[in-house]
C-alpha cells in the first residue's frame, strides 16, 4: 500500500509541475487564437464597409457623369451610362460587382438627387405657416 500511495502521490506532483508549466501556455494560445479570430472579424466588418462606401461613391459619380455627358437625353440612356461609368470605376478601384447591384445603386443616386432638390426648395415648416394661418386670405 505504501508503494502504491507513494506512486500515486509522484503522479500528483508530476501533474501539478506539468499544470504548473502547461496551463500559461494554453492560456497564451487560447488568448492568441481569440485575438487573430476578433481581428479577422473586424478587418471583414470594415471591408464591408468600405465595399459599400465605393458602390455608393461609383454610382453617384456615375449619375453626375451621366447628368453631365448626356444632358437632354432620356433617363434611360442617363441609366445604362451610368451604370457603364459606374462598372469602369469599381473595375478601376478593384471591385467586381453585379451589373444588377450597381443597378440599384444608380438609382439609389438618382432618387437621393432628386430629393435633395426637393429639400431645397421646400420651405421648412414653422407653426405659422400651416394653411390658413399668417396669411391674409387665410380663415385663422
Amino acid at each position: 500500500m505504501d508503494s502504491l500511495n507513494a506512486v500515486l502521490s509522484a503522479l500528483a506532483k508530476f501533474a501539478e509541475q506539468l499544470l504548473i508549466i502547461a496551463l500559461p501556455m494554453l492560456a497564451a494560445a487560447a488568448t492568441r487564437w481569440l485575438h487573430e479570430k476578433a481581428q479577422a472579424e473586424i478587418a471583414a466588418r470594415k471591408h464591408d464597409t468600405i465595399f459599400g462606401y465605393r458602390i455608393e461613391d461609383a454610382a453617384e459619380f456615375a449619375v453626375n457623369a451621366a447628368e453631365q455627358a448626356l444632358a437632354g437625353k432620356d433617363g434611360f440612356s442617363k441609366k445604362a451610362y451610368a451604370i457603364q461609368a459606374a462598372q469602369r470605376w469599381l473595375k478601376q478601384s478593384g471591385v467586381d460587382v453585379d451589373v444588377a447591384l450597381i443597378a440599384d445603386a444608380v438609382e439609389k443616386a438618382v432618387y437621393t438627387e432628386i430629393n435633395r432638390d426637393k429639400k431645397k426648395n421646400t420651405p421648412a415648416y414653422t407653426p405659422t405657416s400651416r394653411a390658413g394661418e399668417g396669411d391674409e386670405g387665410g380663415h385663422g
